[in-house]
């Protein structure tokens, strides 16, 4: 009785159409690609997860037209952005033909087209669209009052440079008319579009949980805000301002946007201490701050960082490759206890780059090992010795998770009886570095010298990670 209510079941997952999906959608894509062929629901509802997200190459890869639009209409994510060397006249016009009733997201990459030339993105815009992402292009109001008319479940946007044609006031429509909208990012070319009143607005609105801003955004102005809008940005998660801040404003971000989770931004001056704010905002799960000007900072200034215990990401630095133009730590001598008590309060780190110059050993790399067990990616702009270490008599991997590694040089064992540093085992060393870093995919040295070229070689040569990407880079 029980083996023919099995059998019962069994059967009925494998042809209901709801149910046989969701079995399909646990399969990779080769075992998927088999089970299509079983039959013709089989085909119907796989073809359904395997043509959901396709790269656009495949639907190319198609031919016909006829075989093109079967699978059409199961697309829910078109992603034009990452095509290289890519004639976007050519490529929009031979699937101008095709219906994508099912779009969901769409990514379109304007910047592509030829001089003078553009295309119609309409076939696109369908009903069901929850994500629009274009950059470049000549957009007009008559296309977003289009969008908002089609789209009413469009929940994210962004838009970097859409022209000239799209007016102030047909962009403060769009976005109050799009009540969906949840996350929105505004990129560059949009300063006109991006008004006092439309950014008064996004302040007041209550869904709004991620926010990226390409125009800059003055102290006084985010004093306006607050003066007119009782509870601004309640809902906000996520802030990313593409422009330079003044320190002075910093404090603004502090008070109102506390329950921040995510914060990206960068500070044009040093004229006031700017960490002991941003460390009051204890949600905070991932931080980068860059600092545009060069800086100094105290121990105790970057201590209270230790304040945001929630920290799995961390960026502090300059913009860029940091270098000799990166903050400076005001104090002489070593860092190396103030940094282990630092990490001893992130233990959530998962990616750190701490471009901070200052006196750091090979004993930070310890303090990491010790305190940051899930750090998955680590760059700092010092050279260090691992033979401080004494790896070889550690069995124990210190950086199991480890997948990025970027230094400014690395040195280990050397030649025997050639202590110079020029005379450095490569061999040894980049052994030791994947015995301690089993997972290591990419490992950058900014060094460029023989030294450092040779251990990368070596690194290279050895047996490959646990990962399925293996790069190494060395910075010129």
């Amino acid at each position: 009785m029980a083996e023919s209510l099995s059998g019962t079941a069994t059967t009925t997952v494998l042809t209901l159409p709801e149910l046989l999906t969701r079995v399909l959608e646990h399969l990779d894509a080769p075992t998927l690609a088999r089970a299509v062929r079983v039959n013709r629901q089989w085909f119907a509802c796989g073809t359904d997860v395997l043509w959901r997200e396709p790269p656009v190459a495949n639907l190319l890869a198609l031919g016909s037209e006829s075989r093109q639009q079967i699978y059409a209409p199961k697309i829910r994510k078109l992603d034009f952005t990452p095509l290289d060397n890519c004639d976007g006249n050519q490529l929009h016009s031979s699937l101008k033909h095709l219906s994508f009733r099912s779009l969901r997201i769409v990514s379109i990459d304007m910047y592509r087209l030829a001089k003078g030339c553009s295309y119609d993105i309409l076939q696109y815009i369908q009903p069901r669209l929850e994500e629009l992402v274009i950059f470049g292009g000549e957009l007009d109001d008559d296309l977003l009052r289009h969008i908002r008319a089609t789209c009413p479940r469009l929940r994210r946007i962004l838009l970097d440079a859409p022209g000239k044609a799209v007016t102030p006031l047909g962009f403060y429509d769009f976005i109050v008319g799009c009540r969906a909208l949840e996350k929105m990012e505004f990129l560059y070319g949009m300063d006109h579009l991006l008004t006092d009143r439309l950014l008064s607005h996004l302040a007041s609105r209550e869904t709004l949980t991620r926010l990226g801003l390409g125009r800059p955004l003055s102290k006084d102005f985010l004093e306006h805000i607050s003066d007119n809008v009782p509870q601004p940005f309640a809902a906000l998660k996520s802030l990313q301002l593409r422009q330079p801040i003044s320190s002075s404003a910093v404090p603004w971000l502090s008070r109102e946007l506390s329950h921040l989770r995510t914060l990206d931004f960068a500070v044009r001056d040093a004229d006031a201490s700017i960490l002991p704010y941003i460390s009051s905002m204890s949600k905070l799960r991932s931080l980068t701050l860059i600092l545009a000007t060069p800086s100094e900072l105290s121990s105790q200034e970057i201590m209270s960082l230790g304040a945001l215990s929630r920290l799995a990401k961390l960026f502090i630095g300059p913009d860029g490759q940091g270098g000799e133009s990166g903050p400076r730590v005001t104090e002489q001598g070593s860092f190396d206890s103030v940094f282990d008590e630092l990490c001893s309060k992130l233990a959530s780190l998962k990616v750190l780059e701490f471009n901070v110059q200052c006196d750091l050993s090979a004993q930070a790399l310890r303090s990491l090992s010790n305190h940051c067990p899930l750090l998955e990616e680590l760059k700092l702009p010092q050279a260090i010795d691992i033979r401080e270490l004494n790896l070889e008599a550690v069995d124990e991997a210190m950086f199991p998770n480890l997948i990025h590694l970027g230094l400014d040089g690395l040195f280990g064992p050397v030649v025997e009886n050639v202590p110079a540093a020029e005379h450095i085992c490569a061999k040894k060393t980049a052994e030791l570095l994947r015995k301690h870093c089993p997972r290591l995919a990419d490992l950058c040295l900014s060094t460029s010298d023989d030294t450092h070229e040779q251990v990368l070689d070596a690194f290279e040569g050895l047996d490959t990670c646990t990962c399925p990407d293996y790069s190494l880079t060395m910075s010129l």
